[in-house]
């Protein structure tokens, strides 16, 4: 079996990397989003916008989690052959 060239693997490397990256830009987000936010200070109103907010950066979360999936089991064989 043919194995996979170092630039390849680091290709590949980089993909997930960048992946990753997007959970703490997320995480960034998230940050700067309760700073302008404080949940001590909102109203019941506010606090209900606030909640659809965090359910917004659940599903960005989710969308992130079945990226890094995908190139997970795509990479999954092609690690194994170089690791052989």
């Amino acid at each position: 079996m043919k194995k996979t060239s170092s630039i390849e693997m680091y290709t590949k490397a980089s993909e997930l990397r960048n992946v990753l990256k997007q959970i703490q830009q997320l995480s960034w987000n998230i940050t700067q989003f309760d700073k302008k936010f404080p949940i001590e200070n909102l109203t019941a109103s506010e606090l209900e916008q606030v909640i659809k907010s965090y359910f917004g950066f659940g599903d960005e979360l989710d969308l992130i989690i079945s990226k890094f999936k995908m190139k997970k089991n795509e990479d999954k064989n092609n690690t194994n052959k170089i690791l052989e």
